[in-house]
């Protein structure tokens, strides 16, 4: 299973993905349409959470088969950088987590615009 295609069921499982009922249901996350190649490899994964009209907008949910696959496909993604060590499960020191360098650490300073700088 892809990375894009655990986002997805992980859109679903949260509530953020809706089914356009149809004979051919469209996959909705976040209100964008999802392109239909990717929902047709979800098949069996994702049902309308209550029978709907052709052409009615309906909240998407996991069947049983698509919260196993969900499961099973992110601890196999995380299996083999966890060990490798690339990955550490335990959380960072609270100073390990904020940014170093870049933009956030920037001081805010005159704007280097040249129209800022009109006398």
């Amino acid at each position: 299973m892809s990375a894009r295609d655990r986002a997805i069921l992980r859109a679903v499982r949260v509530g953020r993905a809706e089914l356009v009922c149809g004979c051919v249901p469209h996959l909705l996350v976040d209100g964008l349409h999802v392109c239909d190649q990717d929902t047709h490899a979800l098949a069996g994964l994702i049902a309308p959470a209550i029978p709907g009209r052709v052409g009615m907008r309906v909240l998407a949910v996991l069947t049983d088969a698509g919260q196993q696959a969900l499961a099973d496909a992110e601890v196999t993604a995380c299996a083999p950088a966890v060990a490798s060590g690339a990955v550490s499960l335990s959380r960072p020191a609270a100073d390990a987590r904020r940014p170093r360098h870049g933009a956030l650490n920037r001081r805010p300073g005159p704007d280097p615009s040249p129209l800022h700088n009109q006398e």
